[in-house]
């Protein structure tokens, strides 16, 4: 009579089966994961974004969009170009008006509208 531990033999302690736990878990980890990074993205990712023509479309533009979610500080955030990425040096935020809305379906909606001014003409 031999004592060997076999660990494939152990009710308790199924290797495979503790492999496999492992994996469903992981992949429902990142099913969840996922889809809540899936819903934040979707409420919080500006849509309809408008550019319109102002008073001084030489120096000044205006920006609108809108959000399924309340954004806590919206700002545009406007840069001169530049070469290569030289660009995030000379960048600067405007801060944006919000508005709320309700659609169709009595959904609140939110729209932003900003006033970019003091832009140099004749840039790319």
């Amino acid at each position: 009579m031999t004592n060997k531990l076999s660990l494939s033999s152990n009710k308790f302690c199924n290797f495979n089966s503790f492999s496999t736990l492992s994996i469903f878990l992981l992949i429902i980890i990142l099913f969840v994961s996922s889809s809540l990074a899936h819903e934040i993205i979707k409420n919080y990712t500006p849509h309809r974004i408008i550019l319109n023509l102002t008073d001084s479309p030489a120096t000044s533009i205006a920006v609108t969009w809108r959000t399924l979610k309340k954004l806590n500080e919206p700002v545009v955030q406007v840069a001169e170009a530049k070469q290569w990425r030289n660009f995030k040096d000379s960048r600067w935020n405007v801060a944006s008006e919000v508005e709320e809305f309700s659609n169709e379906r009595n959904n609140k909606v939110y729209h932003y509208s900003t006033k970019l001014s003091g832009l140099k003409p004749n840039t790319n």
